[in-house]
């Protein structure tokens, strides 16, 4: 039996009674089970339940729901709350996200996002949401080349939480230029001292952003990679990152947001 199955009559009950108590029993959940349970909800009270949520919790959850259930209960939320629901989320997630907003409710919740998010946003949703520009995310660790190793393990450190992927790093030049890759394993096993020039791999595989999803799955499947840097041709400037799990959505219809 699934777990949201086991709890969900609990929680609808406190629902109803403590909003703030069945909150507490939910962010004990895992993000997927959470995420399941919501959706188990009727749209009343899984609004009930996103908004007594800490945001985190409710964005973290968001991230893996259906896409057209997320869309309807955020287009149900207090306009104030989900700006701050949809900035927490994970920045494809939020992109396919805003696809399915109305002009108004879009222009709305940029308006009350931060300004970096809301062009995000708006960076993320030009391309078509089958491409490689539309799959991709911005939530990527992107490092300097003089930056020694031990700083560089600091960063990742830093801004683990807020990245889809921490297993392969970005050498970028000042513009955003696309100039190498580095491994979690490779910058662990270096030298003190060595810099991210000196380890880096310049021969980094990439794809276009509108390269159709199902290439990117086989240029995936060819290479063997956890990620794929999408790089614009003419600029070499990094745009983001497809990770493993979305172009798994091409091929099977599984995966994060595939649904």
């Amino acid at each position: 039996m699934r777990l949201s199955s086991l709890i969900l009559p609990e929680l609808e009950a406190a629902l109803l009674q403590d909003p703030a108590q069945a909150a507490e029993l939910a962010d004990e959940l895992r993000p997927a089970d959470l995420a399941e349970l919501i959706q188990e909800l009727g749209n009343d009270p899984a609004g009930r339940m996103l908004a007594a949520l800490p945001v985190e919790s409710a964005a973290a959850a968001l991230d893996l729901m259906d896409k057209g259930r997320r869309a309807d209960l955020v287009t149900a939320l207090d306009r104030s709350l989900a700006a701050r629901v949809v900035a927490a989320m994970s920045a494809d997630e939020r992109a396919d996200l805003f696809r399915n907003f109305e002009d108004e409710l879009r222009a709305d919740l940029f308006a009350r996002m931060p300004r970096a998010t809301s062009a995000d946003v708006r960076d993320l949703i030009q391309y078509e949401e089958s491409s490689a520009g539309g799959r991709m995310t911005t939530d990527y660790v992107a490092l300097t080349p003089d930056l020694t190793v031990e700083r560089a393990i600091d960063e990742v450190r830093r801004t683990a939480e807020e990245k889809e992927t921490i297993y392969e790093a970005y050498a970028v030049d000042p513009n955003g230029t696309l100039l190498g890759a580095v491994s979690l394993r490779d910058l662990v096993l270096a030298r003190a001292g060595q810099t991210i020039s000196a380890i880096m791999d310049p021969e980094v595989v990439s794809v276009p952003p509108e390269m159709d999803q199902e290439d990117v799955a086989r240029v995936f499947d060819h290479y063997g990679l956890l990620a794929v840097p999408v790089v614009d041709a003419a600029t070499r400037k990094l745009l983001g990152i497809v990770s493993y799990w979305d172009p798994l959505c091409a091929l099977t219809g599984m995966g994060k947001g595939c649904a």
